[in-house]
């Protein structure tokens, strides 16, 4: 575990599920993070603030629980609140669970989405701890973009 990493935990706005982040939560102390969970309903200027207030000297992931679908919509702007408070080359943004409204939607279409406003999708857990090995320390010349490139 990098102690340069804070793994931020949170639920979009309109999402009030809690389950999923207290499921994350636990696996992540389990593997010795030790994250902080901002809870669900939470509009992005309170986790773009709470990643920047976090950002100071390290890398920040945050990671966006959705299950109603409606994350896209709900989390359009935060990328661009990030921008403002210039920390965006210190947080990486991560959404997984129920992305999208609808039965048959595109994978593919549905992670070009994601990405298109910041956010790299996660298709499982593997896929969590992965994406956090690739944030750490070992890997500076190229850790994040690394990823970036296998979400693409």
């Amino acid at each position: 575990m990098d102690r340069n990493l804070t793994v931020i935990l949170a639920a979009p706005v309109s999402d009030a599920h809690v389950v999923a982040l207290k499921l994350l939560e636990l696996a992540l102390h389990e593997t010795g993070y030790n994250p902080v969970n901002l809870g669900v309903c939470r509009p992005t200027k309170d986790i773009a603030e709470a990643a920047a207030s976090m950002a100071d000297g390290g890398r920040v992931a945050v990671l966006l629980s959705c299950q109603n679908g409606h994350g896209l919509a709900d989390l359009a702007d935060l990328h661009d609140r990030l921008q403002v408070l210039g920390v965006t080359d210190a947080v990486h943004l991560f959404a997984g669970g129920r992305l999208v409204v609808g039965a048959e939607a595109d994978r593919g279409a549905v992670r070009r989405a994601y990405r298109a406003i910041g956010i790299t999708v996660l298709e499982s857990f593997e896929g969590l701890f992965e994406a956090l090995k690739c944030l750490a320390p070992a890997s500076p010349a190229g850790g994040p973009r690394r990823l970036a490139r296998a979400a693409a």
